[in-house]
Protein backbone atom coordinates (compact mmCIF):
# COMPACT_ATOMS: atom_id res chain seq x y z
CA UNK A 1 0.00 0.00 0.00
CA UNK A 2 1.21 3.48 -0.84
CA UNK A 3 0.20 6.85 0.56
CA UNK A 4 1.27 9.99 -1.31
CA UNK A 5 1.02 13.30 0.55
CA UNK A 6 1.97 16.91 0.15
CA UNK A 7 3.14 19.31 2.85
CA UNK A 8 -0.32 19.66 4.39
CA UNK A 9 -0.81 15.94 4.85
CA UNK A 10 -3.41 15.69 2.08
CA UNK A 11 -3.15 13.22 -0.76
CA UNK A 12 -0.97 14.65 -3.48
CA UNK A 13 -0.21 13.75 -7.11
CA UNK A 14 0.96 10.25 -7.95
CA UNK A 15 4.64 9.45 -8.37
CA UNK A 16 4.30 9.27 -12.15
CA UNK A 17 2.73 12.72 -12.21
CA UNK A 18 5.50 14.10 -10.03
CA UNK A 19 8.25 12.56 -12.15
CA UNK A 20 6.86 14.16 -15.31
CA UNK A 21 8.07 17.49 -13.96
CA UNK A 22 11.64 16.55 -14.86
CA UNK A 23 14.65 16.91 -12.63
CA UNK A 24 13.34 20.02 -10.92
CA UNK A 25 9.85 18.61 -10.38
CA UNK A 26 8.60 17.48 -6.97
CA UNK A 27 9.18 13.80 -6.26
CA UNK A 28 8.71 11.39 -3.37
CA UNK A 29 6.15 11.63 -0.58
CA UNK A 30 5.34 7.91 -0.44
CA UNK A 31 4.95 5.58 2.53
CA UNK A 32 5.40 1.92 1.61
CA UNK A 33 5.12 -1.35 3.49
CA UNK A 34 6.34 -4.71 2.19
CA UNK A 35 3.51 -6.68 0.63
CA UNK A 36 3.67 -10.22 2.07
CA UNK A 37 3.64 -13.30 -0.12
CA UNK A 38 1.34 -16.32 0.08
CA UNK A 39 3.55 -17.84 2.78
CA UNK A 40 3.19 -17.13 6.48
CA UNK A 41 6.73 -16.28 7.54
CA UNK A 42 8.31 -14.32 10.32
CA UNK A 43 8.86 -10.84 8.93
CA UNK A 44 10.56 -7.71 10.17
CA UNK A 45 7.95 -5.38 8.64
CA UNK A 46 5.39 -6.27 11.32
CA UNK A 47 6.04 -7.64 14.79
CA UNK A 48 3.67 -8.46 17.63
CA UNK A 49 5.27 -8.70 21.07
CA UNK A 50 4.17 -10.81 24.03
CA UNK A 51 2.10 -7.96 25.50
CA UNK A 52 0.08 -7.56 22.31
CA UNK A 53 1.88 -4.49 21.07
CA UNK A 54 2.20 -4.16 17.31
CA UNK A 55 5.28 -2.65 15.67
CA UNK A 56 5.05 -1.73 11.99
CA UNK A 57 8.09 -0.88 9.89
CA UNK A 58 7.91 0.93 6.58
CA UNK A 59 9.92 3.02 4.18
CA UNK A 60 9.39 6.69 3.50
CA UNK A 61 10.32 8.35 0.22
CA UNK A 62 11.02 11.88 1.44
CA UNK A 63 9.72 14.65 -0.82
CA UNK A 64 12.38 16.50 -2.77
CA UNK A 65 12.72 18.81 -5.72
CA UNK A 66 15.98 18.26 -7.60
CA UNK A 67 18.72 18.31 -4.96
CA UNK A 68 16.58 20.19 -2.45
CA UNK A 69 14.61 18.45 0.32
CA UNK A 70 11.09 19.80 0.80
CA UNK A 71 11.10 20.11 4.57
CA UNK A 72 7.48 21.14 5.01
CA UNK A 73 6.29 18.27 2.83
CA UNK A 74 8.44 15.85 4.85
CA UNK A 75 6.95 17.15 8.08
CA UNK A 76 3.44 16.76 6.71
CA UNK A 77 4.11 13.20 5.57
CA UNK A 78 5.69 12.01 8.83
CA UNK A 79 3.70 14.08 11.32
CA UNK A 80 0.26 14.20 9.66
CA UNK A 81 -0.19 11.51 7.01
CA UNK A 82 1.52 8.66 8.87
CA UNK A 83 -0.33 9.09 12.21
CA UNK A 84 -3.60 9.50 10.30
CA UNK A 85 -3.05 6.24 8.38
CA UNK A 86 -2.22 4.39 11.60
CA UNK A 87 -5.28 5.80 13.35
CA UNK A 88 -7.56 4.70 10.49
CA UNK A 89 -6.12 1.18 10.62
CA UNK A 90 -6.58 0.94 14.39
CA UNK A 91 -10.14 2.26 14.23
CA UNK A 92 -11.01 -0.23 11.53
CA UNK A 93 -9.59 -3.12 13.56
CA UNK A 94 -11.66 -2.04 16.60
CA UNK A 95 -14.91 -1.27 14.79
CA UNK A 96 -15.04 -3.61 11.79
CA UNK A 97 -16.18 -7.08 12.85
CA UNK A 98 -15.14 -8.46 9.48
CA UNK A 99 -11.50 -7.56 10.10
CA UNK A 100 -11.50 -9.29 13.48
CA UNK A 101 -13.14 -12.37 11.96
CA UNK A 102 -10.59 -12.46 9.13
CA UNK A 103 -7.75 -12.23 11.65
CA UNK A 104 -9.22 -15.10 13.67
CA UNK A 105 -9.66 -17.18 10.51
CA UNK A 106 -6.04 -16.49 9.57
CA UNK A 107 -4.79 -17.75 12.94
CA UNK A 108 -7.03 -20.83 12.77
CA UNK A 109 -5.78 -21.62 9.27
CA UNK A 110 -2.14 -21.52 10.34
CA UNK A 111 -2.83 -23.67 13.41
CA UNK A 112 -4.68 -26.19 11.23
CA UNK A 113 -1.70 -26.45 8.88
CA UNK A 114 0.75 -26.96 11.71
CA UNK A 115 -1.52 -29.60 13.22
CA UNK A 116 -1.60 -31.51 9.93
CA UNK A 117 2.16 -31.23 9.56
CA UNK A 118 2.63 -32.68 13.04
CA UNK A 119 0.57 -35.75 12.03
CA UNK A 120 2.85 -36.75 9.15
CA UNK A 121 5.53 -38.58 11.09
CA UNK A 122 3.00 -40.55 13.15
CA UNK A 123 1.33 -41.81 9.96
CA UNK A 124 4.59 -42.60 8.14
CA UNK A 125 4.16 -39.77 5.64
CA UNK A 126 6.48 -37.08 4.33
CA UNK A 127 3.73 -35.00 2.69
CA UNK A 128 -0.03 -34.75 2.39
CA UNK A 129 -2.29 -33.12 -0.22
CA UNK A 130 -5.90 -32.69 0.91
CA UNK A 131 -8.88 -33.16 -1.35
CA UNK A 132 -10.15 -29.87 -2.75
CA UNK A 133 -6.74 -28.18 -2.81
CA UNK A 134 -6.10 -25.68 -5.61
CA UNK A 135 -2.56 -26.33 -6.77
CA UNK A 136 -2.07 -24.35 -10.05
CA UNK A 137 -0.82 -20.77 -9.80
CA UNK A 138 -1.79 -17.80 -11.97
CA UNK A 139 1.64 -17.41 -13.55
CA UNK A 140 5.28 -18.18 -13.01
CA UNK A 141 5.77 -14.81 -11.31
CA UNK A 142 2.37 -14.77 -9.56
CA UNK A 143 2.00 -17.23 -6.69
CA UNK A 144 -1.69 -16.54 -6.15
CA UNK A 145 -4.15 -19.36 -6.97
CA UNK A 146 -5.41 -19.74 -10.51
CA UNK A 147 -9.02 -18.71 -10.99
CA UNK A 148 -11.73 -19.65 -13.45
CA UNK A 149 -13.82 -22.65 -14.49
CA UNK A 150 -10.80 -24.44 -15.97
CA UNK A 151 -9.24 -24.95 -12.53
CA UNK A 152 -9.47 -28.60 -11.40
CA UNK A 153 -9.42 -29.10 -7.61
CA UNK A 154 -7.15 -31.86 -6.40
CA UNK A 155 -8.99 -35.04 -5.48
CA UNK A 156 -7.54 -38.38 -4.40
CA UNK A 157 -10.46 -40.78 -4.71
CA UNK A 158 -10.44 -44.15 -2.98
CA UNK A 159 -11.11 -45.92 -6.28
CA UNK A 160 -8.06 -44.40 -7.99
CA UNK A 161 -5.56 -43.90 -5.17
CA UNK A 162 -6.18 -46.98 -3.04
CA UNK A 163 -3.73 -47.17 -0.13
CA UNK A 164 -2.26 -43.76 -0.99
CA UNK A 165 -5.54 -42.14 0.05
CA UNK A 166 -5.28 -41.39 3.77
CA UNK A 167 -7.46 -39.78 6.39
CA UNK A 168 -5.87 -37.49 8.97
CA UNK A 169 -7.61 -36.14 12.08
CA UNK A 170 -8.53 -32.47 11.95
CA UNK A 171 -7.57 -30.05 14.70
CA UNK A 172 -10.14 -29.57 17.44
CA UNK A 173 -10.91 -25.90 17.89
CA UNK A 174 -11.71 -24.39 21.25
CA UNK A 175 -14.21 -21.83 20.09
CA UNK A 176 -17.81 -22.82 19.34
CA UNK A 177 -18.54 -20.19 16.71
CA UNK A 178 -21.04 -20.91 13.96
CA UNK A 179 -18.25 -21.45 11.43
CA UNK A 180 -16.44 -23.98 13.58
CA UNK A 181 -19.54 -26.03 14.32
CA UNK A 182 -19.28 -27.27 10.74
CA UNK A 183 -15.52 -27.93 10.90
CA UNK A 184 -14.61 -31.44 9.71
CA UNK A 185 -13.36 -34.03 12.19
CA UNK A 186 -11.01 -35.56 9.62
CA UNK A 187 -9.33 -34.58 6.34
CA UNK A 188 -8.83 -36.94 3.41
CA UNK A 189 -6.33 -36.70 0.60
CA UNK A 190 -3.19 -38.12 -0.96
CA UNK A 191 -0.51 -39.26 1.44
CA UNK A 192 3.10 -39.37 0.24
CA UNK A 193 4.76 -42.19 2.20
CA UNK A 194 8.30 -42.35 3.48
CA UNK A 195 10.75 -43.80 0.99
CA UNK A 196 10.98 -43.22 -2.75
CA UNK A 197 7.91 -41.78 -4.49
CA UNK A 198 7.76 -41.26 -8.24
CA UNK A 199 5.19 -38.84 -9.69
CA UNK A 200 4.73 -39.58 -13.39
CA UNK A 201 2.37 -38.46 -16.12
CA UNK A 202 2.18 -36.87 -19.50
CA UNK A 203 3.08 -33.30 -20.31
CA UNK A 204 0.66 -30.71 -18.88
CA UNK A 205 -1.14 -33.35 -16.81
CA UNK A 206 -0.15 -31.82 -13.47
CA UNK A 207 2.90 -33.71 -12.18
CA UNK A 208 5.15 -30.63 -11.93
CA UNK A 209 2.27 -28.62 -10.47
CA UNK A 210 1.89 -31.22 -7.73
CA UNK A 211 5.63 -31.29 -7.14
CA UNK A 212 5.83 -27.48 -6.96
CA UNK A 213 3.17 -27.54 -4.24
CA UNK A 214 5.12 -30.17 -2.30
CA UNK A 215 8.35 -28.14 -2.53
CA UNK A 216 6.70 -25.28 -0.65
CA UNK A 217 4.53 -27.41 1.64
CA UNK A 218 6.92 -26.86 4.54
CA UNK A 219 5.58 -23.29 4.74
CA UNK A 220 2.18 -22.24 6.08
CA UNK A 221 -0.08 -20.48 3.58
CA UNK A 222 -2.47 -17.57 3.95
CA UNK A 223 -6.23 -18.31 3.87
CA UNK A 224 -7.57 -18.49 0.34
CA UNK A 225 -4.28 -19.64 -1.16
CA UNK A 226 -5.72 -23.04 -2.10
CA UNK A 227 -2.78 -24.94 -0.61
CA UNK A 228 -3.67 -24.46 3.06
CA UNK A 229 -4.00 -28.20 3.54
CA UNK A 230 -0.97 -29.19 1.50
CA UNK A 231 1.75 -29.91 4.05
CA UNK A 232 5.18 -31.54 4.13
CA UNK A 233 7.75 -32.12 6.78
CA UNK A 234 9.62 -29.01 7.81
CA UNK A 235 12.98 -30.31 6.57
CA UNK A 236 12.01 -30.92 2.93
CA UNK A 237 14.50 -29.61 0.35
CA UNK A 238 14.27 -29.19 -3.42
CA UNK A 239 17.39 -30.24 -5.33
CA UNK A 240 18.13 -29.01 -8.84
CA UNK A 241 21.00 -28.21 -11.16
CA UNK A 242 22.56 -24.74 -10.98
CA UNK A 243 24.98 -24.61 -13.88
CA UNK A 244 27.80 -22.17 -13.19
CA UNK A 245 27.28 -21.87 -9.44
CA UNK A 246 30.09 -21.41 -6.94
CA UNK A 247 30.92 -24.40 -4.71
CA UNK A 248 33.25 -24.26 -1.73
CA UNK A 249 34.55 -27.28 0.20
CA UNK A 250 31.51 -29.53 -0.27
CA UNK A 251 31.80 -33.30 0.09
CA UNK A 252 30.41 -34.70 -3.18
CA UNK A 253 32.42 -37.94 -3.09
CA UNK A 254 29.23 -40.01 -2.81
CA UNK A 255 28.36 -38.94 -6.37
CA UNK A 256 31.57 -37.63 -7.93
CA UNK A 257 34.78 -39.66 -7.98
CA UNK A 258 38.26 -38.49 -8.86
CA UNK A 259 38.01 -35.92 -11.65
CA UNK A 260 40.58 -35.86 -14.46
CA UNK A 261 43.16 -33.13 -14.13
CA UNK A 262 42.54 -32.73 -10.40
CA UNK A 263 44.78 -33.99 -7.62
CA UNK A 264 42.44 -33.07 -4.78
CA UNK A 265 39.73 -35.35 -3.45
CA UNK A 266 36.08 -34.60 -4.12
CA UNK A 267 35.49 -35.00 -0.38
CA UNK A 268 36.22 -31.25 -0.29
CA UNK A 269 35.13 -30.09 -3.71
CA UNK A 270 35.46 -26.46 -4.74
CA UNK A 271 34.92 -24.70 -8.05
CA UNK A 272 34.07 -21.26 -9.39
CA UNK A 273 32.00 -22.68 -12.24
CA UNK A 274 30.23 -25.95 -11.47
CA UNK A 275 28.79 -28.03 -14.26
CA UNK A 276 25.18 -29.16 -14.26
CA UNK A 277 25.92 -32.53 -12.65
CA UNK A 278 28.48 -31.34 -10.09
CA UNK A 279 26.28 -28.41 -9.10
CA UNK A 280 23.39 -30.77 -8.42
CA UNK A 281 25.66 -33.11 -6.47
CA UNK A 282 26.77 -30.15 -4.37
CA UNK A 283 23.20 -28.99 -3.80
CA UNK A 284 22.17 -32.48 -2.69
CA UNK A 285 25.16 -32.78 -0.36
CA UNK A 286 24.41 -29.38 1.16
CA UNK A 287 20.78 -30.38 1.73
CA UNK A 288 21.86 -33.53 3.54
CA UNK A 289 24.40 -31.64 5.63
CA UNK A 290 21.63 -29.21 6.61
CA UNK A 291 19.55 -32.12 7.91
CA UNK A 292 16.96 -32.56 5.15
CA UNK A 293 15.00 -35.81 5.50
CA UNK A 294 13.01 -35.40 2.25
CA UNK A 295 14.48 -34.49 -1.13
CA UNK A 296 12.37 -33.27 -4.06
CA UNK A 297 13.47 -33.59 -7.71
CA UNK A 298 11.85 -32.42 -10.93
CA UNK A 299 13.37 -33.93 -14.07
CA UNK A 300 12.85 -30.61 -15.86
CA UNK A 301 15.44 -28.95 -13.58
CA UNK A 302 17.82 -31.88 -13.08
CA UNK A 303 21.00 -32.91 -14.89
CA UNK A 304 20.28 -36.13 -16.75
CA UNK A 305 23.79 -37.56 -16.29
CA UNK A 306 23.50 -36.99 -12.54
CA UNK A 307 20.12 -38.69 -12.23
CA UNK A 308 20.44 -41.78 -14.46
CA UNK A 309 22.84 -43.71 -16.68
CA UNK A 310 21.70 -46.30 -19.19
CA UNK A 311 23.30 -49.78 -19.33
CA UNK A 312 24.68 -49.04 -22.80
CA UNK A 313 26.40 -45.86 -21.64
CA UNK A 314 27.83 -47.70 -18.63
CA UNK A 315 29.57 -50.09 -21.01
CA UNK A 316 30.50 -47.48 -23.60
CA UNK A 317 32.02 -45.03 -21.06
CA UNK A 318 33.71 -47.15 -18.37
CA UNK A 319 35.76 -44.28 -16.87
CA UNK A 320 32.84 -42.19 -15.66
CA UNK A 321 33.52 -40.38 -12.35
CA UNK A 322 29.82 -39.73 -11.74
CA UNK A 323 27.70 -42.17 -9.77
CA UNK A 324 24.08 -41.47 -10.79
CA UNK A 325 21.52 -40.69 -8.15
CA UNK A 326 19.48 -43.73 -9.16
CA UNK A 327 22.31 -45.87 -7.69
CA UNK A 328 22.20 -43.98 -4.38
CA UNK A 329 18.52 -43.34 -3.77
CA UNK A 330 17.90 -46.76 -2.18
CA UNK A 331 20.93 -46.33 0.09
CA UNK A 332 19.63 -42.97 1.24
CA UNK A 333 16.26 -44.55 2.03
CA UNK A 334 17.40 -47.76 3.68
CA UNK A 335 20.54 -46.64 5.51
CA UNK A 336 19.90 -42.98 6.25
CA UNK A 337 16.08 -42.77 6.19
CA UNK A 338 16.12 -39.95 3.64
CA UNK A 339 13.03 -39.96 1.42
CA UNK A 340 12.93 -38.80 -2.20
CA UNK A 341 10.04 -37.47 -4.29
CA UNK A 342 10.67 -37.36 -8.03
CA UNK A 343 8.54 -35.98 -10.87
CA UNK A 344 9.58 -38.00 -13.91
CA UNK A 345 7.94 -38.62 -17.25
CA UNK A 346 10.77 -39.74 -19.52
CA UNK A 347 12.55 -42.66 -17.84
CA UNK A 348 11.63 -45.78 -15.89
CA UNK A 349 14.95 -46.07 -14.07
CA UNK A 350 13.53 -45.13 -10.67
CA UNK A 351 10.46 -47.35 -10.84
CA UNK A 352 12.12 -50.51 -9.58
CA UNK A 353 13.28 -48.76 -6.38
CA UNK A 354 10.08 -46.75 -5.92
CA UNK A 355 7.88 -47.47 -2.91
CA UNK A 356 4.98 -45.56 -4.47
CA UNK A 357 4.16 -44.42 -7.99
CA UNK A 358 1.59 -41.66 -8.46
CA UNK A 359 0.21 -41.25 -11.97
CA UNK A 360 -1.20 -37.82 -12.84
CA UNK A 361 -3.78 -38.00 -15.62
CA UNK A 362 -5.82 -34.88 -16.46
CA UNK A 363 -4.80 -33.42 -13.08
CA UNK A 364 -6.19 -36.45 -11.22
CA UNK A 365 -3.88 -38.71 -9.17
CA UNK A 366 -3.98 -42.48 -9.10
CA UNK A 367 -1.88 -45.22 -7.51
CA UNK A 368 0.14 -46.83 -10.32
CA UNK A 369 2.65 -48.68 -8.13
CA UNK A 370 1.52 -52.21 -8.95
CA UNK A 371 1.11 -51.42 -12.64
CA UNK A 372 4.62 -49.94 -12.82
CA UNK A 373 6.18 -53.00 -11.18
CA UNK A 374 4.27 -55.26 -13.56
CA UNK A 375 5.51 -53.38 -16.61
CA UNK A 376 9.10 -53.51 -15.39
CA UNK A 377 8.97 -57.30 -15.30
CA UNK A 378 6.90 -57.95 -18.42
CA UNK A 379 8.00 -55.04 -20.59
CA UNK A 380 5.64 -52.97 -22.72
CA UNK A 381 4.24 -54.35 -26.01
CA UNK A 382 6.89 -54.41 -28.71
CA UNK A 383 9.80 -53.96 -26.31
CA UNK A 384 11.73 -56.43 -24.16
CA UNK A 385 11.48 -56.38 -20.40
CA UNK A 386 13.71 -53.75 -18.84
CA UNK A 387 17.00 -55.22 -17.56
CA UNK A 388 17.97 -54.57 -14.00
CA UNK A 389 20.64 -51.96 -13.39
CA UNK A 390 24.10 -53.41 -12.86
CA UNK A 391 25.43 -52.95 -9.32
CA UNK A 392 28.03 -50.22 -8.70
CA UNK A 393 31.58 -51.15 -9.55
CA UNK A 394 34.14 -52.06 -6.91
CA UNK A 395 35.71 -48.61 -7.22
CA UNK A 396 32.33 -46.90 -6.76
CA UNK A 397 31.52 -49.02 -3.70
CA UNK A 398 34.83 -48.15 -2.04
CA UNK A 399 35.23 -44.52 -3.02
CA UNK A 400 31.77 -43.00 -3.26
CA UNK A 401 29.81 -43.82 -0.12
CA UNK A 402 26.76 -41.76 0.70
CA UNK A 403 27.65 -42.03 4.40
CA UNK A 404 30.67 -39.82 3.77
CA UNK A 405 28.49 -36.72 3.54
CA UNK A 406 25.99 -37.54 6.29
Amino acid sequence: PTTTTNGGGREGPSQQQQQRGGWHGSKGGELRMARPSQHVLERTSCRVDASGGVELRLTASLPARGRSIEGLACAGMLCDALPSAVARAVRRLDSDAGVAAALEAHVDSVLDQRWLRDQLHEHGLVAFVADGAILPRRAGDDDRPMLGPAVVPFEATAAQCGALRVELPARKRRSASSNEQHAPTSITGLGVPEGVTVICGGGYHGKSTLLDALKLACFDKVPGDGRERVVARADVAAVKTEDGRYVSAVDVSAFVGQLPGRSTSTASFSTLDASGSTSQAASLAEALEAGASTLVFDEDTCATNFMIRSPVMRRLVPNEPLTPFVDRVADLRDTHRVSSILAIGGTADFLDVADAVVLMDHYKPSDATARAKQLLVAGTPGTPGRPRRPPPSEEQQQGHRVSSIL
